[in-house]
């Protein structure tokens, strides 16, 4: 089983794991991929990076302002360093974070 929590649609390396995103709606975007075989999940690596593996059976997005998430003896990650063991939420913090852009990139 895979999990990942945010509020940004792209991982590492152009992944799109949370295609669905929208940075303004105040809500985390939850992508679960529930268990599958190897096969399975060599199938839908590639459309990882598209979006398009959320058209698999295995593949569920939910949205919500709170989540918890819990496996006992599991850690939780982000950028690739360790947060600590599970379990944890994770709160949505609306327009917490100001971000300064050149005024050629804001779309009109």
């Amino acid at each position: 089983m895979f999990v990942a929590v945010g509020n940004a649609g792209y991982f590492g390396g152009g992944m799109r794991i949370l295609p669905k995103y929208d940075l303004t709606d105040g809500l985390l975007d939850v992508t679960i991929i529930h268990p599958v075989s190897r096969a399975t999940l060599m199938r839908l690596l590639p459309s990882v990076y598209s979006g398009t593996f959320i058209k698999d059976p295995a593949a569920e997005l939910i949205r919500a302002k709170t989540v918890e998430i819990d496996g006992s003896g599991l850690f939780a990650m982000a950028d690739g360093e360790e947060l600590g063991e599970l379990p944890m939420t994770v709160r949505s913090a609306p327009r917490a974070l100001n971000i300064c852009v050149p005024v050629s990139r804001v779309s009109k």
